[in-house]
C-alpha cells in the first residue's frame, strides 16, 4: 500500500474484500481510511455497489486501486485477472493503469517475508478508454502485465 502512495501523489482509495474489516486493528484502520469494501456475496450487487462507490471516488480525483488477482498469489503462479477493474474503467470511462511488481518473490503468499530483496514495481501505460467489450480489455491488460512480469521475474 505504501508503494502506491509514493507512486501516485493523490488520495488513494483501495478496493478490499469486506472480510478484512473483521481483522482487529487492521480492519478498523481500513474503515477509518474511507476505502471501498467489496462484499463477495452477490457478484452482481457487489459490482454495482463498488462501481458506484469507485465512481464517486474518481469524481473526487482519487486514484482507485484494485488488485485484479483478488488475493496474494505465488510469485510463479499464472496470472489470473478478475474483470472488476476493467469493467469499472469501461463504465466510468476513466483509464485503467496496470501495475506489476515482483513482491511475491520476497514475500510469498500466505506467509511472511522470508528473504531480503529489492521489489521492482512497473507502472504500465494506461489501457484505452474506448471500451466496448470488457473481456477484450481484460485480455489486453493480462497480455501487457504478463510481458512485464516476465521481464522482472
Amino acid at each position: 500500500m505504501l508503494a502506491f502512495m509514493a507512486l501516485f501523489p493523490r488520495r488513494i482509495s483501495f478496493v478490499f474484500k469486506s472480510d478484512l474489516k473483521r481483522i482487529p486493528f487492521f480492519g478498523w484502520v481500513l474503515m477509518g481510511l474511507d476505502m471501498v469494501s467489496l462484499d463477495r456475496g452477490s457478484p452482481r450487487q457487489a459490482h454495482q455497489a463498488v462501481t458506484r462507490e469507485c465512481a464517486e471516488k474518481l469524481a473526487l480525483d482519487d486514484v482507485v486501486v484494485i488488485f485484479p488477482e483478488g488475493t496474494r498469489v505465488a510469485h510463479d503462479a499464472p496470472l489470473k485477472l478478475a474483470s472488476g477493474g476493467v469493467r469499472l474503467a469501461c463504465s466510468t470511462q476513466v483509464p485503467a493503469v496496470p501495475v506489476v511488481h515482483n513482491a511475491g518473490k520476497y514475500w510469498p503468499a500466505k506467509s511472511w517475508p522470508d528473504q531480503p530483496g529489492h521489489i521492482r514495481v512497473i507502472v504500465l501505460q494506461p489501457l484505452p478508454v474506448d471500451c466496448v467489450v470488457p473481456q477484450e480489455l481484460n485480455r489486453l491488460a493480462q497480455e501487457r502485465m504478463e510481458k512485464e512480469l516476465a521481464r522482472i521475474a
